[in-house]
């Protein structure tokens, strides 16, 4: 598209208090944008990282300024695109646009999309923003477009558009453009109905899970952590789909359990709760610091006669012969790249290219491998991952079958009637964002007969 001809305006006075104050949020989008494009930190963790610069804002600001980056990690390739465009509707003798420049442009290209306040740009930025809007959606390949539109890489696009099918894979990629409601998981003795009473009465809505009746939602964005259904441990966050997949697991008490990537504690501590107080519960991990913090987690969860261990460990190395054949239970939620929860870490979306699904892949089937062979005869193995990829679910899935001597246990054996509204798959499950309101989560039951 040719530039636009009209001349660039004199310079502007420099802004007055009052207006430098209103351009504050936009100035900290950028700052911290900045920082995040430079480097390879997860946009949470730059975030922590830079919290005093936030606190500097007010609430109503911070909060603001959160969303922009958000929204602008989850569209970041449209957005760059659309600068590009809208550049080109600048007059020739606008001046050479700066990096930071090209970010304030982001910043309201995202408000735009997003539908949030930002500060107002000059009228002729203004107007090239306008027309580059204009220009979206004209691509003539419609994988193209669905990329355009949602910021997924292409490959991800074509297997899910595989998957679902032309009718579905744009709701399916437009769950992820929404930041999700967050899920409480009631602790034993409490249930959804308690947790739902309790909310209520401090003026917080919540409602049980349209697909996972036991857990809650949250209806609206709120702060939690120091509420004291969570301080004195009633009720602790936890997704829907991490809630089911222990469901299938179907812990009994007594039994003794082994969480082989336990990481900091949050699947560990609902198997805890499962078992009652009783039996043995072991947690595997190779991060040392995330496993005593697993631990020290649970410590309160387990009572009298519930024996817990925790063992810094790298689950694709064969345990040790003591080890094998005594597990009830086996949960195995690999390290994997993600992407189910991409609509709360936006970046998830373009972080791991094929070399890292690959190597993630090659883990994954070590762990399950490893893992079955510490079951004892009876006893089921959940394999499962927050990813949205064939090649670490279903494949890794075949492998566990090929490699081991275990067998696939129906999910309808365990959940019922509830597996076949899922769309539940003999013994394996995908749960979709859109289809299912929670993360995108991948599950396969097995069992050593």
């Amino acid at each position: 598209m040719r530039r636009s001809r009209r001349r660039a305006r004199s310079a502007s006075s420099p802004p007055t208090a009052t207006q430098r104050a209103a351009l504050e949020p936009a100035l900290c989008f950028v700052d911290l944008a900045s920082e995040w494009r430079a480097g390879r930190l997860p946009l949470r963790q730059l975030l922590r990282r830079r919290a005093d610069r936030l606190r500097a804002l007010p609430s109503r600001e911070r909060r603001q300024v959160e969303e922009l980056l958000f929204a602008y990690a989850r569209w970041r390739d449209r957005v760059d695109t659309l600068v590009e465009w809208a550049l080109q509707e600048l007059p020739v003798d606008w001046p050479r646009p700066t990096p930071r420049q090209r970010l304030r442009l982001a910043c309201s290209l995202v408000g735009r999309l997003a539908q949030l306040p930002t500060a107002a740009l000059d009228p002729v930025e203004t107007a090239a923003i306008a027309h580059a809007l204009q220009r979206e959606g004209t691509a003539s390949d419609p994988i193209a477009a669905l990329v355009q539109r949602h910021g997924f890489e292409r490959a991800i696009v074509e297997e899910w558009h595989a998957a679902l099918g032309p009718g579905e894979i744009e709701g399916a990629l437009a769950a992820f453009d929404r930041r999700p409601l967050f899920h409480l998981r009631p602790r034993w003795p409490a249930t959804a109905a308690t947790v739902i009473a309790e909310l209520a009465a401090d003026g917080i809505a919540a409602e049980p899970h349209p697909v996972v009746p036991q857990a809650v939602v949250v209806t609206r964005p709120i702060r939690l952590d120091r509420h004291p259904l969570l301080t004195e441990r009633r009720a602790s966050v936890q997704d829907a789909a991490s809630q089911l997949a222990l469901q299938a697991l179907a812990v009994e008490p007594g039994q003794t359990v082994v969480d082989c990537c336990a990481g900091g504690g949050g699947k560990a501590e609902a198997i805890a709760d499962l078992l009652r107080g009783r039996g043995r519960l072991a947690l595997f991990d190779r991060d040392r610091r995330r496993l005593a913090a697993a631990r020290a987690r649970l410590a309160a969860a387990a009572g009298p006669g519930l024996r817990l261990s925790a063992e810094v460990r790298d689950g694709r190395i064969p345990p040790p012969p003591d080890e094998r054949g005594r597990a009830d239970r086996v949960l195995v939620d690999a390290p994997c790249s993600g992407l189910g929860t991409a609509h709360r870490q936006p970046d998830l979306k373009w972080r791991y290219r094929d070399r890292d699904i690959a190597r993630f892949t090659a883990d994954q089937v070590q762990l399950a491998t490893q893992a079955a062979l510490l079951l004892a005869p009876g006893g089921r193995l959940l394999y499962a991952t927050c990813s949205l990829r064939r090649a670490e679910n279903d494949d890794v899935a075949d492998a566990l079958l090929r490699r081991t001597g275990l067998s696939p246990l129906p999910l309808h054996a365990v959940l019922g009637a509830l597996a076949d509204r899922l769309g539940a798959n003999g013994e394996r499950l995908t749960l979709w964002p859109h289809r299912h309101r929670c993360d995108g989560f991948f599950l396969a039951l097995f069992e050593r007969r």
